[in-house]
């Protein structure tokens, strides 16, 4: 019994954690395109819930039970959007963040440079030296924050995705119930798990990204 707790417990470790290493501004400006891409997939979901839940209202009783999941993807997908909208804009502070932090870095190694090649004006440069050096580590713990908090907002998103299969999952034995319109509900039914396991995907590979 304990082998197969172990290996059920593994499964559930999906998402990396973050590393040290800021992620590049490539890296964050590919993160965002992920995110559009996961949006999209979560507009998707939407349209053919909706459409769903007319075919399902058709079938009449029989569509009663496939109608409530319905609605319930609607939720999943419309809040899911909300969220990761939020988390397109803590993407651009990052990507803006580390940009900065690339500019000052230049600045500061320029400087160590100088003071290190001029005598006569290592005491004059130790103040600016020292100040921008306090400034770069201010700035990279703020941007290793922001970069945190994405993550954390990106395991809400997969956990958040494992409830919407499960409740495509459910869509599918209610079309089952469906009549006349099982076939047509069983297939759309289909296509939403199927778009909700894309996004999982995408979830998991911005995750990845950010923690490399």
């Amino acid at each position: 019994m304990k082998p197969a707790s172990k290996k059920k417990n593994a499964r559930k470790k999906t998402i990396m954690k973050p590393t040290q290493r800021l992620p590049s501004v490539a890296d964050v400006a590919q993160i965002n395109e992920s995110i559009k891409y996961a949006v999209s997939l979560s507009s998707q979901i939407n349209l053919n819930a909706l459409n769903s839940t007319l075919v399902a209202n058709k079938a009449g009783a029989a569509g009663i039970g496939f109608a409530v999941v319905a609605r319930e993807l609607r939720g999943f997908s419309q809040r899911f959007a909300v969220e990761m909208g939020a988390m397109t804009q803590e993407v651009f502070q990052l990507v803006n963040g580390i940009s900065r932090l690339s500019n000052t870095q230049r600045l500061f190694r320029l400087l160590q440079k100088a003071q290190q090649q001029c005598r006569e004006n290592q005491d004059r440069l130790e103040n600016p030296v020292m100040r921008r050096g306090e400034y770069l580590e201010r700035e990279r713990l703020r941007m290793e924050r922001g970069a945190r908090k994405i993550f954390s907002a990106l395991e809400i998103a997969s956990k958040r995705c494992d409830m919407g299969l499960m409740i495509a999952r459910s869509a599918r034995v209610e079309a089952a119930h469906g009549g006349s319109y099982q076939s047509a509900l069983t297939q759309v039914a289909g296509d939403m798990e199927y778009t909700i396991g894309e996004i999982s995907t995408t979830v998991r590979a911005i995750a990845k990204r950010l923690s490399k």
